[in-house]
């Protein structure tokens, strides 16, 4: 989840450890006196510890992840997905407002960008931009939407091009570029 650590930390381990002295004091008071089986016991203390020792844990990291995206803005809320992985919504915001509805748009994305990106790009555009069509050459298309790389440079001769979002922490620039009709 974006903004919350993804590890216990020293809190998560300490709400664990507390869990597990929680699972050991259960087990101490429902023991019945005098019982002297092992193996028993310790299969029993195993079977506690792995059910009782991680609730504080989870209870406190469902709460926090309630909170955290309960406290986001509708317009990220609605874009989250695609945020997570450091691709800025507003890339498809300014695509949509310059395409209309109707057009056929082709996607490019440099080589140098990861593969987690490349993908939440060329997934959220596919899904972001509906009704508008995505096209697998960009001779189909009327419009041409990349993330760092230079539409002019994708095949058809562009009648405009736009920078509709700058290069942001390692994500490089996005473009749009309209075909020459």
């Amino acid at each position: 989840m974006e903004g919350l650590p993804q590890s216990p930390g020293l809190v998560g381990l300490a709400m664990i450890a507390l869990g597990l002295l929680a699972a050991l004091g259960y087990l101490a008071w429902v023991r019945p006196p005098g019982e002297r089986r092992r193996g028993s016991v310790a299969v029993t203390v195993a079977i506690a510890a792995i059910a009782i020792a991680p609730a504080p844990y989870v209870t406190w990291r469902i709460v926090e992840d309630v909170r955290y995206t309960s406290g986001l803005s509708s317009w990220i809320a609605a874009r989250y997905g695609v945020s997570v992985v450091q691709v800025h919504p507003a890339i498809f915001d300014a695509a949509a407002a310059h395409m209309p509805r109707t057009a056929r748009y082709y996607l490019k994305v440099s080589p140098t960008v990861d593969s987690t990106r490349r993908q939440a790009f060329e997934q959220w555009a596919a899904g972001w931009l509906l009704p508008r069509v995505a096209v697998s050459s960009p001779g189909q298309a009327e419009w041409i939407l990349t993330l760092g790389v230079d539409p002019s440079t994708v095949g058809p001769p562009l009648s405009r091009k736009w920078r509709i979002w700058p290069a942001v922490e390692g994500t490089p620039p996005a473009y749009l570029g309209k075909v020459r009709t």
